[in-house]
């Protein structure tokens, strides 16, 4: 029975990531952060969860027509990786989550979790421990990491998340 209600839960979830990233504007598209480029950042859940989901890659791993050498190198835990970046912008904490469908199908699956579901639907704030329980019980093999500079999505979207003493993202000087 419990199964089932997990199961039931979810195209509530979906139904309203999907909402959200119809409305998203572009924001941060191809941008690149200390050597990672992200694009297609959503809200993660609702509007006002504080979290946000982008595609996550090394800029070095898929350069195009730009020199390799011109790109500013990935953080060594990231050299290579491809996936999605789930950041809760209160704490500056993000998981980054080996998976190659795209921020949608890990916000969804990510938001309809026993650990995440409840609390985006009654609109309070999950924590960033509630996000490493979701992300690991689906993803295992994600990494667990701490920004020190406000990220492009966590501007755009939860602004007023900024933890003191980070480095507001209008200041960061590790942007391509």
């Amino acid at each position: 029975m419990n199964r089932l209600r997990k199961i039931l839960a979810l195209p509530a979830a979906l139904a309203a990531t999907v909402a959200l990233a119809e409305e998203a504007p572009p924001v941060c598209w191809g941008m690149i952060e200390s050597g990672m480029v992200v694009h297609f950042t959503l809200p993660l859940g609702n509007d006002r969860s504080g979290i946000i989901a982008e595609a996550y890659y090394d800029a070095r791993s898929q350069v195009g027509d730009r020199p390799k050498e011109d790109l500013m190198a990935a953080p060594p835990e990231l050299r290579d990786f491809h996936g999605v970046r789930v950041v809760h912008c209160a704490s500056g904490r993000f998981m980054a989550v080996p998976h190659y469908g795209g921020p949608e199908g890990v916000s969804y699956s990510v938001a309809a979790t026993e650990f995440l579901r409840d609390k985006l639907r009654s609109g309070s704030k999950p924590s960033f421990r509630d996000i490493q329980n979701a992300v690991d019980a689906l993803y295992p093999g994600s990494l667990a990491f701490r920004e020190t500079a406000e990220t492009c999505g966590c501007n755009a979207f939860f602004s007023e998340l900024r933890p003191v003493g980070m480095t507001p993202f209008d200041e960061r000087d590790d942007l391509q």
